[in-house]
């Protein structure tokens, strides 16, 4: 894994960066999928060996190491409580444990190719919950900004919607195996029947196609659309952002 700092030249036209490697960190298996956390200052790594590593980008350190996966990890998602912006840690349990619930100030979940979601508290050290709610391999995970509620998606054909006080679970059925999900942002749909928007979330997957789901109602509220006129591949990642105007802009791939 490589570190790069990125200096932009803003004077030019386009803007362009020039990468500086940093560091480089080695791990012994080769690594799945990676996350970063809401500062950029932990970065999360998951094994063809079903180990996690949290490390620290700046120092280059493991501040983390969280097995539990009987697999490969395939999907990574970190939550940070609301007004949290410093994160200090050295790996170590600390006393006293998380809200009701099992939630923490910072929570970190994990997928993997046993079809199990496991929720670790990074402060603790603890592993609060296993969520066995997929029936194959598990490709997508999202918090909701408040963490309230924790999104799942996976090739079994569903996604989850997991209540974190209770870890009850919502499943609505897609019709397709799915690769990524996430959550909606507040605002950025407004339904013209009156229904709720507050479980709006997108999912897409072997249908190569973005799909918004209401998964209060357990439906599908998109219109039959490709993202491309292509032979039938698949999105296996999207990339979501709120433009300033309010609007909701998606890449996927």
């Amino acid at each position: 894994m490589h570190t790069y700092a990125l200096s932009p030249d803003f004077s030019a036209s386009p803007i362009t960066a020039a990468p500086e490697r940093e560091r480089s960190v080695r791990q012994t298996t080769p690594i799945v999928v990676s996350a970063t956390d809401p500062t950029g200052t932990l970065v999360a790594t998951g094994g063809a060996d079903g180990l996690v590593k949290v490390w620290d980008v700046r120092k280059g350190f493991v501040t983390h190491s969280l097995r539990g996966h009987g697999g490969l990890v395939s999907a990574l998602a970190f939550h940070m409580a609301e007004g949290e912006t410093n994160v200090e840690m050295d790996g170590k349990a600390k006393k006293g444990g998380g809200k009701k619930g099992g939630m923490g100030r910072f929570m970190l979940a994990t997928g993997g190719e046993d079809a199990t979601i496991r929720v670790w508290d990074l402060e603790t050290v603890r592993n609060v919950a296993t969520l066995q709610k997929h029936g194959s391999i598990v490709r997508g995970l999202d918090w909701s900004p408040d963490g309230r509620r924790l999104l799942s998606g996976g090739r079994d054909g569903v996604v989850c919607l997991f209540d974190t006080a209770t870890w009850n679970a919502v499943v609505t059925p897609t019709g397709e195996e799915v690769e990524a999900v996430g959550f909606v942002a507040p605002g950025t749909f407004v339904r013209e029947d009156g229904g709720r928007v507050d479980r709006l979330v997108f999912a897409a997957g072997r249908q190569d196609r973005v799909r918004v789901w209401d998964l209060a109602a357990g439906e599908e509220i998109t219109k039959e659309a490709k993202i491309a006129d292509d032979e039938e591949k698949g999105v296996i990642q999207i990339m979501f952002v709120l433009s300033r105007r309010g609007e909701l802009q998606g890449n996927g791939c």
